[in-house]
């Protein structure tokens, strides 16, 4: 029995364009630090995301990036981090450009909360919540509809490593058998069907591995997932 909704962002709650999105943050990161080539600044940042995502630790997230991108850059951790930070609280605006606002996922989120059904976002954590407020709000969402964000800060592992979602589910108090994972990705969101979560992919900006996929339970466009929970009974309905 569905209680619980669990939802990506990007790509799923906020459509966007995955290669200017990139670029635009990335423009924006060059400009924040304006001392390191723009290819070693990139360098450094994807090793960053590569070390959280490979690490096994109960490091957070935020602690892994800091470390790896110190130790690659001779730069004072505090500085580095203060200026990224900065950046997510401003330049970092500029990348909405890259996204769009789906109105059928804002109704679908509606008719969801009217349900009764508890709402939850599962982003991968690499970035910190100011960032993930930030976009959640370029979805034309509400931040406080959601119990539960994830974020550079709080999480300690990332997608697709099910210590995430393990993590993410005990933290909440969640029952697998009791939640849906919405996502785009069918490897990173879908894997959680290891769990016994039930899943849906969003296909409007569908991304595949090539070597990894994972089965949906659902499957459609935004518009489609609407249709879908409009649907699905009231929580309230079944006691």
């Amino acid at each position: 029995m569905i209680k619980n909704i669990l939802f990506d962002l990007d790509g799923t709650l906020l459509p966007m364009d995955s290669e200017k999105f990139m670029k635009l943050y990335f423009k924006g990161l060059m400009e924040a630090f304006p001392e390191i080539h723009p290819q070693v600044l990139h360098m450094t940042v994807m090793d960053g995301t590569k070390a959280m995502v490979e690490d096994q630790t109960e490091r957070t997230n935020l602690e892994v990036f800091q470390e790896s991108f110190t130790s690659k850059i001779v730069m004072d951790p505090i500085e580095v981090m203060n200026r990224f930070f900065t950046y997510y609280e401003t330049n970092f605006q500029k990348v909405k450009d890259a996204t769009w606002v789906s109105q059928a996922m804002i109704d679908a989120v509606s008719i969801l909360k009217n349900k009764g059904y508890r709402l939850f976002i599962a982003t991968n954590p690499m970035f910190p919540l100011v960032a993930n407020k930030a976009r959640i709000a370029w979805a034309n969402l509400n931040f406080d509809d959601f119990e539960y964000v994830s974020s550079l800060e709080r999480n300690h592992y990332c997608k697709p490593n099910l210590k995430f979602f393990d993590e993410f589910l005990k933290e909440n108090n969640l029952n697998p058998d009791e939640c849906l994972m919405v996502g785009n990705d069918t490897y990173e969101d879908m894997v959680i069907t290891r769990m016994n979560v039930m899943t849906y992919l969003i296909t409007d900006c569908q991304i595949d591995d090539n070597d990894i996929r994972f089965h949906s339970d659902h499957k459609g466009t935004s518009i489609e997932f609407k249709e879908f929970v409009h649907k699905l009974e009231s929580v309230s309905e079944r006691g």
